[in-house]
Order: C-alpha cells, then sequence, then structure tokens
C-alpha cells in the first residue's frame, strides 16, 4: 500500500500480546461445530485506522456468512492491532504465531508491517494473504524481504495500476500521441516510467513529451505550454489528485482537449470536486469498491454490518474465503492450509480469477477498475481482469428507485436529538434501510448513519450538544433499496435556544485527545479534537517541545474550528529520520489544559528544500472554513468559501 508511515508506538499495543499469552482458545464448541481460529492484523489505532476497521469489516462479514451457511465449523476471529507500525507489528506478531490455533491472517495490511512480521510466522508456517501490501520485494525471491512461502497477496502491485493506466488512457484513440507528468515522489517517478515503457510496447502510440513538477505546484503554465507544443492528444498525470485537479482545470482554460487520465493517486471523490467540470471525460484506474461492481452485495453488506464497504473490502472478503474454503476442505492444520493456497484456484467475491504464482502473486490482473468523470462524478465502468468483464449494470434493467422517505418527528429531549421518518406504504418500493447524513452533528458522507427500521418507520436518537442550540442543523434522509438509493430528503431543523448556552469560560478546557500528525508539504500538520464543553470551550491551542527548538513561551499557536485542532510544526533538514517529542495543550481565559505529549515520526528522506528553515515563534496553522453545495460539505483551507459554494 502506497501511504507514508507516520505513526507514533503506542505501548497499549501490548495489550495484544498480553491477551494472546491467557489461554482464551478451546477446540471445541458446546454444540456440534467445531471452533477454529483466523486472525486479522491491520492498523485498528492510529493515524491509519481507517484502513483496517474497512479491511477487517470485509473480513467479518465474509466469516459472518460462511458460519450462517454450514454447521460444521464455527469460525471466530482474532483482530491484532499493528498500528500500521513494523516496530509495533513485530511485537504481536511474535504472541499471534505461538497460538498454533490459529490457521491463518489476514494481513497485514500495510508492507513494512508485513517485513517485520514475516520472521515470526515463517518459523511457525503460518500463512497469510493481504489484501493490500504492495511492496514489490515481498514476492521478490532475490530480496531479503521476499515473503516465501507463507506469504500471498490479492493486492494489486503499483507496477499493474501503471500499466492499466497506460492501456486505458489510450484505448479508442488513433495513433495517441501522449504526454507524462510526474509530482517527484518516488511512487509518482516509477509509474511514469511503467507507463513509458507499456506505451513503448503499443502499437501506434508514441510518448511525445514528458515534465516533472513538485507536488506542491500550483501554476503548471510552463508544463501546459509543452504539452500544447508536443501536439500531444492524451496527458497521464501520475501524481496525486490536488495536483491532478488544478493540472486538468488550467489545461481546459488553455483550450486543450487532450484526454486525461491517472491512476489510484488521482482516484478520489475530491478529484473531481476540486477539478469541477474541467475534469468532465477523465479516465481513472482505481480499486473498485463492493458498490461499483455488485450493489446488491453492497446493500447487504450495508444492512448486516451497519457501514458502507471500504476501498479494499473486495480483497479482505477474497482473502478471507480463501481460508474459510480451506476450512470447509478439512484443512485444519497450518501446514495443510499452507498447502491449500498453494493451490489454490478460485473466483473471487465479484467474479474474479484467483490463482498464485510460486511467489505469492495473483495471476490474474485483480483488483482493478476503469472509471470515468461524469457530472462531477468518478463513476464506473468496468472491472479488469483477464475474465469476461463484470460490467456495473448487470441485468438490463435497471431496477427502480426507491420512495422517498419523510420526516415524521424531529425533537430534542434531554441531550438526544430524536429524528423519525415514513419510508412509506407500499412494500414494493418502501426502501430496506435507511441512512442519515448530518454534518453540524459529526455524520458525514463518509461515516453516514443507518437508522432503526421497523415496518415503515425508521429513527435514530443521536447525542446532541447544548452548544448547536438555536442553530440550524442540516439533515439528509436517503433510503436505499437493493443497492439503489432514492432522492435524498433534505430539510434544515431549527434547534430551539436555550438560557444557559455558554456566555463565558469559566473552566480550563479538556485536554486534546485523538492526537496525530501527518507530513504536508515541509511542514508537519498536527490534529487533535477538542472537547464541548460549556463553560470550558478552548479557544487557543500551542505546540511546544525542545526537539523542535521551542520552549513553552515560544510556543507555536494554532487554530481550533468547532472540535478540530490543527497545529503546524515547519520541518528543517535536520528533523530527516528521527522522532521528535512534543507537547500540546488547549486554553482559554480561565487558563490551560492538562498537557498531553505525542512523538513526531519524520521519514528518513522527506522532501525538505536545502538549505536552513528558520522556525518562527509563532506559526498559525491554515485558517479553515466549513462550505456547503447541494448536499455535499466540505472543509476549505481558505478564508471564505470558493466559488459555488456557501458558508455552512
Amino acid at each position: 500500500m502506497r501511504i507514508l508511515r507516520k505513526t507514533v508506538f503506542n505501548s497499549h499495543i501490548l495489550l495484544m500480546t498480553l491477551l494472546l499469552s491467557a489461554p482464551i482458545f478451546m477446540t471445541q464448541a458446546h454444540g456440534a461445530s467445531k471452533v477454529v481460529y483466523l486472525a486479522y492484523q491491520g492498523p485498528l489505532s492510529g493515524p491509519e485506522e481507517l484502513t483496517g476497521i474497512e479491511e477487517s469489516n470485509g473480513v467479518k462479514w465474509a466469516i459472518k456468512r460462511f458460519n450462517s451457511s454450514q454447521s460444521d465449523y464455527e469460525v471466530k476471529l482474532l483482530l491484532v492491532d499493528d498500528q500500521g507500525d513494523p516496530a509495533v507489528a513485530g511485537r504481536v506478531a511474535q504472541g499471534v504465531s505461538a497460538k498454533t490455533e490459529i490457521l491463518g491472517i489476514i494481513g497485514p495490511a500495510y508492507s513494512g508491517a508485513t517485513i517485520a512480521s514475516l520472521p515470526y510466522y515463517k518459523s511457525t508456517g503460518l500463512a497469510m494473504i493481504s489484501p493490500s501490501a504492495t511492496r514489490i520485494s515481498l514476492t521478490d525471491p532475490t530480496s531479503k524481504d521476499y515473503g516465501g512461502p507463507i506469504f500471498f497477496r490479492v493486492a494489486v502491485l503499483d507496477t499493474k495500476i501503471a500499466e492499466a493506466v497506460a492501456g486505458y488512457a489510450v484505448k479508442g484513440v488513433s495513433s495517441p500521441r501522449v504526454f507524462i507528468v510526474d509530482d517527484q515522489s518516488a511512487y509518482s517517478v516509477s509509474s511514469a516510467s511503467t507507463i513509458t515503457s507499456t506505451l513503448n510496447k503499443i502499437p501506434g502510440a508514441a510518448v511525445v513529451g514528458t515534465d516533472s513538477t513538485s507536488n506542491n505546484t500550483t501554476n503548471f503554465s510552463s508544463t501546459i505550454t509543452k504539452i500544447k507544443a508536443s501536439g500531444a492528444t492524451v496527458v497521464i498525470y501520475t501524481g496525486y489528485y490536488p495536483q491532478a485537479a488544478l493540472l486538468i482545470r488550467q489545461l481546459r482554460d488553455s483550450g486543450s482537449t487532450a484526454i486525461f487520465a491517472g491512476g489510484d493517486a488521482v482516484f478520489s471523490s475530491e478529484f473531481s470536486n476540486l477539478a469541477g467540470s474541467a475534469a468532465e471525460g477523465a479516465r481513472i484506474v482505481g480499486i473498485p469498491g463492493l458498490g461499483d461492481v455488485n450493489p446488491t452485495l453492497e446493500a447487504q453488506f450495508r444492512k448486516e454490518m451497519g457501514v458502507a464497504s471500504g476501498i479494499f473490502t473486495i480483497q479482505s472478503i477474497d482473502a478471507a474465503n480463501i481460508f474459510l474454503q480451506g476450512i470447509k476442505a478439512g484443512k485444519l492444520t497450518r501446514s495443510s492450509m499452507l498447502a491449500w493456497i498453494k493451490s489454490y484456484s478460485g473466483v473471487g467475491i465479484v467474479g474474479n480469477k484467483i490463482q498464485f504464482t510460486p511467489y505469492g502473486d495473483v495471476i490474474e490482473l485483480n483488483g482493478l477498475a476503469r472509471f470515468i468523470v461524469s457530472n462531477q462524478k468518478i463513476v464506473f465502468q468496468e472491472l479488469l481482469g483477464n475474465l469476461a468483464v463484470i460490467k456495473s449494470t448487470p441485468t438490463s434493467k435497471p431496477s427502480p428507485k426507491p420512495a422517498t422517505p419523510s420526516f415524521s418527528l424531529i425533537n430534542i429531549v434531554g441531550n438526544k436529538i430524536n429524528i423519525n421518518v415514513n419510508l412509506g406504504s407500499a412494500t414494493s418500493s418502501r426502501p430496506d434501510s435507511v441512512y442519515l447524513v448530518a454534518p453540524k452533528l459529526g455524520i458525514f458522507d463518509s461515516n453516514k448513519l443507518f437508522g432503526d427500521v421497523s415496518g415503515s418507520k425508521a429513527s435514530w436518537s443521536i447525542d446532541f450538544d447544548k452548544l448547536l442550540s438555536g442553530a440550524a442543523i442540516p439533515l439528509k434522509v436517503v433510503g436505499v433499496k437493493n443497492g439503489v438509493e432514492s432522492e435524498p430528503l433534505e430539510q434544515d431543523f431549527n434547534a430551539p435556544a436555550v438560557v444557559d448556552k455558554l456566555l463565558t469560560n469559566k473552566l480550563v478546557p479538556v485536554a486534546p485527545k485523538n492526537v496525530k500528525s501527518r507530513i504536508v508539504g515541509t511542514s508537519v500538520i498536527i490534529s487533535a479534537e477538542a472537547t464541548l464543553k460549556a463553560g470550558a470551550l478552548a479557544t487557543q491551542a500551542f505546540v511546544f517541545g525542545p526537539s523542535i527548538g521551542l520552549s513553552k513561551a515560544q510556543a507555536v499557536t494554532g487554530d481550533i474550528v468547532g472540535t478540530k485542532v490543527l497545529l503546524e510544526v515547519p520541518l528543517k533538514a535536520s528533523m530527516a529520520g528521527k522522532k521528535l517529542p512534543v507537547t500540546i495543550y488547549l486554553s482559554n481565559e480561565a487558563g490551560d489544559s492538562k498537557p498531553v505529549q505525542t512523538v513526531i515520526v519524520i521519514p528518513s528522506a522527506p522532501k525538505i528544500p536545502s538549505g536552513t528553515i528558520k522556525l518562527p515563534t509563532q506559526t498559525k496553522a491554515p485558517k479553515t472554513v466549513l462550505c456547503l453545495k447541494g448536499s455535499q460539505t466540505r472543509t476549505f483551507a481558505a478564508n471564505s468559501c470558493p466559488p459555488g459554494w456557501k458558508s455552512a
């Protein structure tokens, strides 16, 4: 997986090792079913936890379906949290490998964590199938990172993605003249090289120019001049979506109609949001979601798991199912399970063929799809693979939209906001599930909240903070039936005002929580959450530490927007490869919160300009503004909303 690791080691992760040392396993259930164990390993906490949660949900769903389909075995899942951090992964893998009742590992999610875990799993013959570890060396028998004979993956290699981008970019184009632009990152440069070599093998295709721009470029005028001078009919960008959006907007403004294409680094809804109408027709290769290729399965997943599937759900389900089919076939030892996987030949959850090379890669181009931008949305086109293409609409007659729900009750009782909707009387058009989006309540499109459905009614009871009293709260409700969504029901609820609404702070703020950090350009951005507590609202945020050359009196000031805390620490070249302890705290007129210590992990070779960067005594994180556009809600790093958006 192509993600920079910036995880801080958490001693609480040792809990997993301690749990594994206890006699928690049984070999036989109270009933007739035999109990067997699988494990999922990935980041279940820390900055990358969303990946681990989404992958483990896919594994849980596969096991749930397996257990309900037969009575011979009851499969139980052990969740192993490695935070995606090699230092943590090695510690937990030691405990997992010692438990012989575990027949296999789905994971790890990340390549670094996989490499750290391999010595322990190899020593005990414990098979691993990763949904997302893509480092090429893991299946290279000449590399010290080689995972054979126990490591397998259903993940797509970066080189395969690049090859697919090259093919899709020129598909249907007569004598394509291609211009390739990279963003100077290792991933982008490598992808550009693979795309070039792939295009050189395609009859009639010609690479007519290349350019290399930094990953924070905002003005692509010189690149566009080169593109137009080359006569390019196709432009491929191998960097990430923020700059891709800028490039395609400026390219279209220049009058160029060249086809624009990108890979999974561009595969984000933010690309089409940022690029607007300029992105129309852009070709993108990415990893499809379950809903892209099988809306019916996606609806089942959401109904049974209570959440939508994630980006690696298909791969996680496929990896789990290989183990589950082995269990059904009676492969109940590690050695027999390993032999089963080596000779496995089957079909994945969406019809993709799965068979492994002797080194652990899938033989087929597995888990990739073609997308196109249409009406500012990234729309699924088709799966890529050696089998027949599976279309997104498998039936000739599309399912009709379900009835649009209607509000029947919205009120506030105590500290809860209660929302009820009617789903309609006709069962043929009544949604079988319904979800709510309410940004001011912390419920976004990315974490939509499904309601409790009873007959023709659905309801929610959600925590309500008095600080929202007197505010207009936008609500959006959407019904779902057979994977098809209804027209959205949208309405603002005007929360009643209360007399005890906060006027002054008499107490110091609560200490910040969920502290995370990431590198953006030449700075480290530290984010945290502030607790909304009447009479103790945080109004300022600070970070300091000897490791970054700042005393408490020189603390860098950050921004607080609602519950979001942002602080920015500029990088210096001398920080490369170091772990820098820092302290953050919140403040208001009543005083300072308790301090919270965290550690900033700087990669050994971050992109830092040459020369000395002087740390200012005060540096403010970018201003942010919450904006609305139709049913969308987004936060922009700006003082005001961009054109087409209005302030929330």
